[in-house]
């Protein structure tokens, strides 16, 4: 094998049929090092984004130059984890779907989607349980709310304006209701 203590320099290609083994590497005004099994890469000047490419088609990148640093992806991007996956930011997290929908699935099978279209809505495969321990408002000052389907309520539901039904059999009401 070949040891080398200090600098390399090349105007071309540095290949080996084996591994090429480094601890650091200068690359233009930037540079790649390892300490303690961790890699570096530092970017200075220029746009400070890392590309990478197969074949020299880009892949996905990372923009770092702007005040905004972001991942870019060329095709579809996924994202797989073996174990559990977390977000954690101490502002808000956008999701912005070009398509349209949002899919949140379990296992494989849509649980539900945010339809966010003209008319957003939200599709539910299965029961949808909203656990107001802490009390639920919905408010929707220019639209209805359209419930389809069974809607069961353990406590009270109450109105400040008019709450009206295709039909509701007067045998399955408690309480006061009707004209007065």
């Amino acid at each position: 094998g070949l040891d080398v203590t200090g600098d390399i320099t090349s105007s071309g290609n540095i290949s080996a049929s084996g591994a090429i083994t480094m601890f650091t590497a200068s690359i233009g005004n930037g540079g790649i090092n390892s300490y303690a099994s961790d890699l570096y890469i530092d970017v200075q000047g220029g746009s400070g984004d890392i590309y990478f490419q197969d074949s020299n088609t880009s892949r996905f990148k990372f923009d770092l130059g702007s005040a905004s640093p972001a991942i870019h992806a060329y095709n579809n991007f996924n994202i797989t984890s073996n174990g559990s996956f977390s977000v954690d930011v101490p502002s808000d997290i956008t999701l912005d779907a070009g398509g349209d929908d949002i899919h949140f699935k379990d296992g494989g099978s849509t649980r539900f989607t945010f339809n966010l279209d003209s008319t957003p809505e939200i599709d539910v495969t299965g029961d949808f349980i909203i656990d107001g321990s802490g009390g639920i408002k919905l408010d929707s000052a220019t639209n209805n709310i359209d419930l389809v389907g069974n809607v069961t309520a353990s406590g009270e539901i109450s109105a400040s304006g008019g709450l009206s039904t295709l039909s509701v059999a007067e045998s399955s009401l408690t309480g006061s209701y009707g004209p007065e």
